[in-house]
């Protein structure tokens, strides 16, 4: 899926639920064989709600879709500390998805891979590693999966604070 039509929404059980979150995040363009053909900008800005009907970027979206464009997502999403979610959709850009799959110029294609991600700082991270010297903080590092049937990928994750994990790693400071 192209760039210009992805967004990563993010929801919890406190009746949140952001849609197109992109304060700390970046979208690469990718052309059908993965190499970055450049940074999305096309649809960058957050919009209003009248503006989301606008549709003059259509043809350039068509464009990217019938060439096999997809995206590479990357940055910070902060979260609230209570149960949620988050999630890859089209949901901001229902309109271009709508019209192109009603002029039979779109299939859903959710192939994927996780290169890498993690939960808390980096440094953090690379603290608890060198410390502790095993297990595994990035469960999802290197997931691909190739979408041969038009699945919903779903992957569950539990984050828990352990007060006493955290006072043994403020020890290694």
């Amino acid at each position: 899926m192209p760039c210009s039509i992805l967004s990563l929404d993010v929801q919890d059980i406190m009746g949140s639920h952001t849609v197109n979150v992109e304060e700390n995040l970046y979208k690469n363009r990718l052309s059908k064989t993965g190499q970055i053909l450049g940074k999305e900008t096309l649809l960058a800005k957050k919009k209003s709600e009248e503006e989301d009907d606008d549709m003059s970027n259509y043809e350039n979206v068509k464009k990217q879709v019938l060439s096999g464009e997809g995206c590479n997502i990357y940055g910070d999403v902060f979260v609230k500390k209570v149960p949620g979610n988050f999630h890859i959709s089209s949901h901001a850009y229902g309109h271009f998805v709508s019209r192109l799959a009603q002029e039979g110029h779109y299939s859903w294609d959710v192939t994927h891979k996780i290169n890498h991600f993690y939960v808390g700082e980096t440094s953090d991270i690379s603290s608890i590693n060198k410390s502790f010297k095993g297990g595994i903080l990035s469960p999802l590092d290197g997931m691909e999966r190739f979408d041969y049937d038009k699945k919903v990928y779903e992957y569950y994750l539990r984050v828990k604070i352990n007060f006493i994990m955290h006072r043994l790693y403020l020890l290694h400071l």
